[in-house]
């Protein structure tokens, strides 16, 4: 939570439109879902306008997609450059007896693990982002369908997670 709201600070606007180009993307999945569903399997259409239309929504799920990945890897990348060269100038800003003391090892660990976990983050961001969309669509969309079948599913995810919890818990994989 704290790397969020350092991001926030530092690239508030930028965040944003990252956030903004997950959500257009995880939408145009839900409306591509939606198109498939409505145009090619409850009324079949046999006309060929209907494969543009198809293929230009994909298409435009994919550039989204792509737009939304490029944009925040380059905020990433941004923001890892910067953490580094604010790690690289405390060091450099250090007594040489401080760095002495502390060791090369666990200064070249901190350049190196906790900043590559951060970039894996960030690339994961869009995925987390898209996957909330889509299970809050896909859960209202089966509750529209079956209420009873929504309430079935609730249950059935409640279980399997709180068994995770307790499994996880006794030490059990």
């Amino acid at each position: 939570m704290e790397l969020l709201s350092l991001v926030w600070r530092q690239y508030r606007w930028p965040f944003l439109g990252v956030i903004a180009l997950s959500l257009l993307s995880a939408a145009l999945g839900i409306g591509l879902i939606a198109f498939i569903n409505l145009r090619l399997i409850t009324a079949v259409d046999t006309s060929l306008r209907v494969l543009p239309e198809f293929l230009g929504l994909l298409g435009l799920l994919m550039a989204v997609t792509l737009g939304s990945q490029l944009a925040l890897t380059t905020l990433g990348h941004h923001f890892v450059y910067r953490l580094r060269g604010e790690f690289v100038k405390r060091i450099l800003d250090t007594q040489i007896e401080q760095v002495e003391k502390i060791g090369s090892a666990s200064l070249l660990a901190g350049l190196t693990s906790d900043i590559r976990n951060i970039t894996i983050a960030f690339v994961r961001l869009p995925e987390l982002v898209q996957g909330i969309i889509l299970t809050f669509g896909s859960a209202a969309y089966l509750a529209w369908l079956s209420g009873k079948m929504m309430l079935v599913t609730v249950l059935w995810m409640a279980l399997t997670i709180v068994g995770r919890l307790c499994a996880g818990l006794a030490g059990v994989q």
